[in-house]
């Protein structure tokens, strides 16, 4: 039976030590062998068409969305296409997320959570029952990491456009490319988010990694600006296994 990896936040031997940043596609997921499904991906990326004024009319739509969402709930799936063995592997669960805070609570195929601040990481897994906890401040790319995340499903122009340039391939959806020297240079080609109907939030996005695997993450049953349970964001978690 294949090996799984201990942590649900894969951190390349490289970065164990160092400052700079990994690649951000395998953020919330441990990486399993179990649960492979042998299909074509369930969404691929259009290439990005339009110049500058789509940007600004999406950007000034989102703005207006955005202006009233206190906080984010939603069930995801998470589906990684290997593009080396023309496979993909899925998972899923539950996130959360409100200013200086997100939580993602994964339920299938392995049964682990982890929480981000701008200051820390925390992860748990059943396997193990252990929590491990990275600091900001020893792994400086992890603030870094999280300011995208939330940029990401908040549609931040600040913080997008500091690490990315911009395109529109429609109305609702925002291509983004890594700038040189940025932490996602490395690893990812292009990254695509695609905003609900009434521009609340990104209800799915694809990141294109440069090694030809493509990863997206759905979101459904999305709440917005629903009280969160202090309870959400105890690692371990709190909740019981569904």
């Amino acid at each position: 039976q294949p090996k799984r990896a201990k942590s649900p936040i894969p951190i390349p031997d490289r970065m164990k030590n160092a400052s700079a940043p990994c690649s951000s596609a395998n953020i919330h997921l441990r990486y399993c062998h179990q649960g492979w499904t042998w299909s074509a991906a369930p969404w691929e990326a259009a290439e990005p068409a339009g110049g500058d004024g789509r940007v600004v009319a999406l950007r000034e739509k989102l703005e207006a969305g955005l202006r009233a969402t206190r906080t984010l709930q939603a069930d995801f799936v998470q589906i990684r296409k290997f593009h080396a063995l023309d496979g993909e592997w899925r998972s899923g669960g539950r996130m959360a997320l409100e200013d200086g805070r997100m939580v993602w609570l994964i339920e299938k195929p392995l049964y682990c959570c982890f929480m981000m601040t701008c200051d820390k990481v925390k992860q748990w897994d059943e396997d193990t029952g252990k929590v491990l906890e990275l600091s900001s401040k020893e792994q400086p790319w992890l603030r870094v990491l999280y300011e995208g995340l939330q940029s990401w499903f908040r549609g931040d122009f600040a913080i997008l456009k500091r690490d990315f340039d911009l395109s529109a391939a429609d109305e609702r959806t925002l291509v983004l490319a890594p700038k040189p020297g940025t932490f996602y240079r490395e690893g990812v080609k292009r990254v695509l988010l695609h905003f609900s109907a009434d521009f609340c939030y990104a209800e799915r996005i694809a990141v294109e990694e440069k090694s030809g695997d493509v990863i997206t993450i759905l979101l459904s049953r999305v709440r917005l600006n629903e009280p969160l349970a202090e309870t959400l964001w105890q690692i371990p978690p709190v909740l019981k296994k569904p």
